[in-house]
């Protein structure tokens, strides 16, 4: 495979994961954008654009603190108002749509704890930005393996916003998958050294979601 065409592959699945993710974002838990520059900031506002129209979209910064994340007692309000005033946190704000998390792989521990748990209740799912350098400098593995997408754009030199695709269905709507295609995703799984029950789910969704 010559370079040119190693960098179509990379930019097709790269804009085909995030145009299939932000039609289907509770679907996929996530996806991570491994690289930066114009083009990454370009599928970010296609995906803020794309899922607004589902629900909200927060950006959580890595150095946020537990309190904006979660929310608390509001002490100004309330010393003015003279009355309790609780104050809510940004992933009360991203609940039922997507929170955008920059230099992921920089975030605390108890922060992506947090975000995770959000994430298995069905609040939010998550864009996980990965700006590092480092091939072992990677965001949380209690955030990587809860989305289904893993990209690495840093090859890419353009993003197509306008890929014709259909009105989404909801997934239950679609075919499911038969037996033997199931068995052979759980098979490739498994000589790949997955052991997560959560990637046999994200298969099968995007299998589903590609048909």
């Amino acid at each position: 495979m010559n370079a040119v065409t190693a960098v179509d592959a990379v930019m097709s699945d790269a804009e085909l994961a995030l145009h299939i993710f932000a039609q289907w974002p509770s679907s996929f838990g996530g996806i991570v954008l491994r690289g930066d520059g114009p083009v990454r900031d370009a599928m970010v506002a296609f995906a803020k654009k794309a899922i607004g129209k589902f629900g909200p979209v927060a950006k959580i910064p890595s150095n946020v603190d537990t309190e904006r994340l979660l929310g608390g007692f509001d002490l100004t309000a309330t010393l003015s108002t003279g009355q309790s005033v609780m104050r809510a946190g940004l992933l009360d704000s991203a609940a039922g749509g997507v929170v955008i998390l920059p230099m992921a792989e920089r975030v605390a521990t108890n922060v992506a704890a947090h975000i995770s748990q959000a994430m298995d209740g069905g609040d939010v799912a998550a864009i996980l930005l990965d700006d590092s350098a480092e091939p072992d400098d990677v965001p949380p593995a209690v955030l990587t393996e809860r989305v289904a997408f893993y990209t690495d754009i840093s090859a890419l030199r353009s993003f197509r916003a306008d890929m014709p695709f259909p009105k989404p269905l909801a997934l239950a709507d679609v075919q499911p998958l038969d037996d033997e295609q199931l068995y052979a995703i759980a098979a490739t799984s498994a000589a790949l050294g997955i052991g997560s029950v959560r990637a046999l789910l994200f298969a099968n969704n995007t299998a589903r979601a590609h048909a």
